[in-house]
């Protein structure tokens, strides 16, 4: 366990200080911070592919925490042009909250650079579990 987290009572499971990607020669980056979790199941990466919203990928949360947590998740880079993505945030009881979307624009396969990242505020979109 982690003695640096304990439960405590507040208005969100999650706060999300920041979200953002950089690009890493051939991978994305995500990186995201918390000020805090209750209840916290996993994060989980999409991207914006043919209109539609699809996984690339799932870290698993702190679950209850009060202190900032920094999380890291990497994915190959498949080809060039502007990519979206969000962070969606999953409770253990199902429900799931979603960040602002980030756009990572990609250039050239070989040689990768860094291009845009959008930082933002704590702002879930709440979704209920179907």
């Amino acid at each position: 366990g982690n003695d640096t987290c304990y439960y405590t009572y507040n208005q969100l499971p999650v706060e999300l200080i920041s979200f953002y990607g950089y690009i890493s020669e051939e991978t994305i980056v995500f990186q995201w911070l918390t000020a805090w979790e209750i209840n916290n199941n996993k994060f989980q990466i999409e991207e914006l592919t043919d209109y539609e919203w699809t996984l690339v990928g799932e870290v698993k949360g702190v679950g209850n925490c009060n202190n900032v947590t920094r999380y890291t998740y990497r994915t190959v880079i498949e080809d060039v042009g502007i990519k979206y993505y969000r962070l969606k945030q999953i409770d253990f009881n199902g429900d799931y909250y979603y960040s602002d979307i980030i756009a990572i624009e990609n250039r050239q396969i070989e040689k990768a650079k860094y291009i845009y990242i959008k930082a933002f505020e704590n702002v879930w979109m709440k979704k209920s579990k179907n």
